[in-house]
């Protein structure tokens, strides 16, 4: 049985929160577009670096899913065993080393 990807890339994943008329606010103003802020943008980079980790290194960095048994992002997987908990931990280092050297 092969396993189906529902993994989108980095830039499909900032893509898709445009436009969706999310009610965000910051220091009591109200954010029209969050992906184009510039105190926001960090964070959602961050995840969408997961997205692109995902696709660049499936094994450390996707998951099968057990309600689907689709391939999706470990950052977002319901951790279910010792080995998705492991995995998360070596992905998130991984993920926190290249994103330190991003901002240097």
């Amino acid at each position: 049985m092969s396993e189906k990807s529902s993994i989108q890339s980095g830039n499909e994943y900032i893509d898709s929160l445009r436009g969706k008329n999310l009610k965000v606010f910051y220091r009591g103003e109200r954010i029209t577009e969050p992906v184009d802020h510039p105190v926001i943008r960090p964070s959602i980079n961050a995840v969408a670096r997961t997205f692109d980790l995902a696709l660049e290194n499936p094994k450390l960095a996707s998951a099968t899913s057990s309600l689907n048994g689709q391939s999706v992002n470990r950052f977002l997987h319901i951790t279910e065993s010792r080995e998705d908990v492991v995995m998360q931990n070596k992905m998130q280092r991984r993920q926190t080393t290249c994103h330190h050297l991003h901002l240097h």
